[in-house]
Formats: structure tokens, C-alpha cells, sequence
């Protein structure tokens, strides 16, 4: 019976120090924003030009949401003991930490201003398989001779995860190991088409009215033009000219 019972202890122990070392990356959840030296008042602080100008130009007001974390409570969270911050969301008011700290996270669990923390489960580590669903046999793993689309000897710039497989099929990395990350995608094409395609008056309609808007708002998937994320280079129907393109022409 002893011998039974200190059986369960031990496995019992065992399984609270399992359950407790298989985590190591936490979400922290923030009661407020209390204390921010930031201000609503004052956006250009925290948000760029950009985004303040399309806000005022679809009416979206400033809150609470749109402030930083509070600097004090991420420096805090830091110096509680061997914690790494590993992401911040101002949206969500919470803070993505890593630590093995068991004394850390439980100061951190204290502070007044921390309304909860949850573990995040490890990412299980895949093994990437060769697929031939088309013909369904056996993959020759012969090599294939390399393209001068594939970075020889250099590491990815980028750890995509489990999305790895998807932007290496379009050989994604190839432009990111080039610095190509989609920033400025806009500014190129307006760039082109005014000083390679002889568009002056080419540009974007998230500018305001333009003579020649090459850059616009999908306005057949939004009611009030106002909706976020719809903005594209035009397709519209159309030939090319030799002259420049006005708005509603086709050649």
C-alpha cells in the first residue's frame, strides 16, 4: 500500500511538471491602457501620415484601440525575471512572451495591471513529404539541376512555417531574398507608368482625384467605396494606346 502510494505521488509530480515544462510562450492579457504616454490628441506619435489620412478621409475616429501598449507595463513584464517579449498588439492589449521563468510568470500573474496569461501551445514540428497527387507513384528524389530562380547558398531571409511549402512553390523566397516585400508596390507603379509609360498624370485614387487613376478602389465589392483592403492596380477592359489613357477610354 506504501508502495502504491508513493507511486502516485511521484506520478503525480511527474505529470504537474510535464504539463508545466511542455509550455514556454505565454499571451499576456492587459486590464487598460492606463498611464500611456501617448495621447488620442495626438496620432502622429504612434500612427504614420498615411494611415492618418485615410482615416480622416473615411471619417474613422482615434481610441483607445489605436494607442501603444503602455511602455511601463512591456518593461515590467521584461525585468519580472528570464522572460524575451516576443510580439506586442496594441489592438489587443496583449503581449507575447517566452520564458522558462516559473517565478517570472508568476510575477507577472501579480502585476495589477495583468488581467490573465494563457500558454500557447507548441507549433509540432511536420515533416515536409514530396506529393505526386496528379499521377499517384512512387516521387523520384533523383537532384534537379538548380534555376536561376532559387537563391544558391543563402538563407532565407524569412521563416514562413507551416506556409513554407505554399511561397516556395511560387519560388516567394527568391523576391524576399532580394528585398522585395511588397512595400512601396504603389509608388513603383505610379513611378513607371509616369516616367517609363509617359503617364503624367498617372496615380492613386487613395491620393484623391487624379487625372489618370491607376491605382483605385474595387468599388464593385464595396457599397460606399469606404471599405479597407480594397485597393488595386486597375484591370479594367481595354487596349493599349500609343496615347495616353483617359479615364473611361478605351482604344
Amino acid at each position: 500500500m506504501k508502495k502504491f502510494t508513493l507511486l502516485t505521488i511521484v506520478f503525480a509530480i511527474g505529470c504537474s511538471f510535464f504539463a508545466n515544462a511542455q509550455f514556454s510562450k505565454y499571451v499576456i492579457k492587459l486590464k487598460h491602457k492606463g498611464d500611456n504616454p501617448f495621447s488620442i490628441s495626438n496620432p502622429s506619435q504612434y500612427l504614420t501620415p498615411r494611415a492618418i489620412a485615410r482615416r480622416t478621409r473615411y471619417s474613422i475616429a482615434i481610441d483607445s484601440l489605436d494607442l501603444p501598449i503602455t511602455p511601463r507595463f512591456i518593461d515590467s513584464i521584461r525585468l519580472a525575471g528570464a522572460v524575451t517579449i516576443l510580439n506586442t498588439s496594441k489592438w489587443l492589449n496583449q503581449v507575447a512572451i517566452q520564458t522558462n521563468d516559473a517565478s517570472a510568470l508568476a510575477k507577472i500573474n501579480g502585476f495589477p495591471f495583468v488581467q490573465a496569461t494563457a500558454p500557447i501551445a507548441p507549433f509540432g514540428a511536420t515533416t515536409n513529404q514530396p506529393v505526386n497527387k496528379k499521377l499517384a507513384v512512387e516521387i523520384n528524389n533523383n537532384p534537379i539541376t538548380p534555376t536561376n530562380n532559387v537563391v544558391e547558398g543563402t538563407s532565407d531571409i524569412y521563416t514562413y512555417g507551416a506556409s513554407n511549402g505554399q511561397v516556395k512553390l511560387h519560388n516567394g523566397q527568391f523576391l524576399h531574398n532580394r528585398g522585395y516585400s511588397g512595400q512601396g508596390m504603389q509608388m513603383a507603379v505610379i513611378e513607371f507608368a509616369q516616367n517609363v509609360a509617359g503617364l503624367k498624370g498617372a496615380s492613386t485614387t487613395e491620393f484623391g482625384a487624379c487625372e489618370i487613376p491607376i491605382v483605385g478602389m474595387m468599388s464593385e465589392f464595396t457599397k460606399d467605396g469606404n471599405l479597407g483592403g480594397t485597393m488595386r492596380l486597375i484591370n479594367w477592359r481595354g487596349i493599349w494606346c500609343a496615347t495616353p489613357i483617359r479615364p473611361g477610354q478605351l482604344c
